[in-house]
């Protein structure tokens, strides 16, 4: 009796793990006076949607910066990408994060920071 509860336990626990949500996050990064903007692409190489949340941009006093662009919608389907962009300040370091599910598995990121060219001067992998 008592190892069927240990077992039936463990199953429980393996099963909420398996569905767990997970942050997908890179930064912080700059790219000196020049930067103007901050990008963040999301991609899901997977072959079912996921599932984002909370997808932002923040400088490096944690402080979300409002989106001039949002591409970012509740999910992400299979093989799509999305991305949401910033104006950048001179000088300061961003990051950008969101929170993926039910996990990160097939789901890769960036994240950028550009010139008024939309020249790149500095980039990261969201991890």
């Amino acid at each position: 009796m008592k190892s069927g509860l240990i077992v039936t336990a463990m199953s429980l626990v393996l099963a909420t793990t398996a569905h767990a949500q997970q942050i997908l996050s890179a930064g912080t990064i700059y790219g000196g006076p020049a930067q103007t903007r901050v990008v963040c692409y999301v991609y899901n190489s997977g072959a079912s949607a996921v599932g984002l949340a909370g997808t932002r941009i923040t400088d490096h006093l944690g402080n979300v910066q409002a989106l001039v662009v949002n591409q970012c919608g509740a999910n992400l389907p299979a093989g799509q990408s999305c991305g949401i962009a910033a104006i950048a300040a001179g000088n300061t370091p961003y990051a950008c994060r969101t929170v993926v599910s039910p996990n990160k598995t097939n789901t890769r990121g960036i994240l950028e920071v550009r010139n008024s060219s939309q020249v790149t001067l500095q980039n990261v992998e969201l991890r």
